[in-house]
């Protein structure tokens, strides 16, 4: 029981705690790539991203969605002389979302990134594209 009580405390302030992750993105030629932290806020999946990729300097905004679900039920039991009723309530989170990344240089040059991340691993991929149709791996740690 001693065990349960100190994990149920450890895992809010591992959410609580914001984190910083390092963005790894991989053109197809060495000076398409680029590299850049985020430090994210707990309670703010977003904000800002600066990465400095083919001697251009991009800004943006970050956004990061994890799914999950709310439920609620209800049960009326009745045998004829008494009536019961239940209701409950469940939550669910996932550890597991799904994110985009915009950003643009002051020449007007764009470019845009899809990718997934794992809470429980602290990690994501995705794939990035821009203006110009070139494509780039994201990796996050």
């Amino acid at each position: 029981m001693k065990r349960m009580r100190g994990l149920s405390l450890v895992l809010p302030l591992a959410v609580l705690c914001g984190c910083a992750h390092t963005l790894y993105f991989l053109g197809p030629t060495p000076e398409l790539t680029g590299k850049t932290t985020v430090t994210t806020t707990p309670g703010h999946p977003s904000g800002s991203i600066t990465l400095v990729l083919d001697g251009k300097t991009y800004t943006g905004r970050w956004v990061y969605m994890r799914g999950g679900s709310f439920s609620l039920a209800s049960v009326i039991a009745a045998n004829g002389r008494a009536t019961a009723t239940a209701t409950g309530l469940a939550t669910n989170i996932s550890a597991v979302g799904s994110g985009t990344i915009v950003m643009s240089a002051p020449d007007g040059s764009h470019l845009q990134c899809v990718f997934n991340y794992s809470d429980w691993s602290s990690s994501g991929i995705g794939v990035c594209e821009d203006d110009m149709g070139r494509r780039y791996d994201l990796q996050i740690n």
